[in-house]
């Protein structure tokens, strides 16, 4: 897998960065952040890409055909899991969709013959 922009072959940064009409960018490595600069300049540089506080980003979006001016933006921390919530979720999932395991490796070992 690729965690950074430099891994990617030049054909293929090319391609995702041409047809990326929205992106945002968090807090990103030296390398990323000298690529990425061109993404949001003038408005902001490689040392504000690396120096994002956690939970703020800044984005450039795709509205109407048109590229807007980036912009920061800030998110939130994700909420402490409700287990209980969960569980009882994947509880009525299990009994909507599932299928006994038997079954399923039944269909699985037809399909192999």
């Amino acid at each position: 897998t690729h965690q950074f922009i430099g891994q990617l072959e030049e054909e293929i940064k090319k391609a995702v960065f041409g047809n990326a009409g929205s992106m945002a960018a968090f807090r990103i490595g030296s390398e990323d952040a000298e690529f990425m600069e061109a993404q949001f300049a003038p408005e902001f540089t490689k040392r504000d890409l690396l120096s994002l506080d956690n939970f703020r980003a800044y984005v450039k979006l795709l509205v109407n055909g048109k590229t807007s001016k980036p912009f920061s933006m800030r998110t939130y921390p994700a909420e402490t899991a409700d287990k209980a919530r969960a569980d009882k979720i994947k509880e009525i999932s299990r009994l909507k969709y599932g299928r006994p395991r038997a079954e399923i490796e039944a269909e699985i070992a037809k399909r192999h013959q």
